[in-house]
């Protein structure tokens, strides 16, 4: 599932600038993956009885660096927006699966990334810019022979 903007502005206290892509990049990114099938668009924050039930989900699968995906007591995880444990119906009914990654690769490491980068972003869309608006300005009207 891929949460709403407003979900993950409350779920993650980070403000106007995030979430970084749009809800739509980021179904289209998630699509874009091979292992991914389908994509819930604008998801519940919290895996519920309904939502299994009504999409026949046999497993509910997190990754191992995922906060939630450990111990059934989340209460010491830091949860500005007091949305509670996102897995605790299919932990307890014995539907979460857990997945190793070797990857290092996490929304934080690619949000520094951007945000180390956007120097560079922002002059190349500059210069980008400046040639569009060059050749609109300098297109004429060529009729046809």
């Amino acid at each position: 599932g891929c949460y709403d903007d407003d979900l993950i502005r409350r779920s993650r206290n980070k403000g106007k600038k995030h979430p970084i892509q749009p809800l739509h990049e980021r179904v289209l990114s998630l699509l874009a993956c091979r292992h991914v099938d389908d994509v819930l668009v604008g998801a519940p924050w919290s895996v519920c009885q309904e939502l299994l039930t009504s999409l026949n989900v046999a497993v509910v699968v997190a990754g191992r660096t995922n906060p939630y995906s450990g111990a059934a007591d989340t209460s010491d995880i830091r949860n500005p927006g007091g949305l509670g444990d996102p897995f605790a119906r299919p932990r307890a009914m014995g539907q979460l699966a857990l997945v190793e990654s070797e990857c290092g690769l996490t929304l934080e490491v690619m949000a520094d990334r951007i945000l180390r980068n956007v120097g560079k972003y922002t002059a190349r869309h500059e210069v980008k810019s400046c040639q569009e608006t060059k050749y609109h300005m300098s297109k004429t009207f060529v009729p046809e022979a």
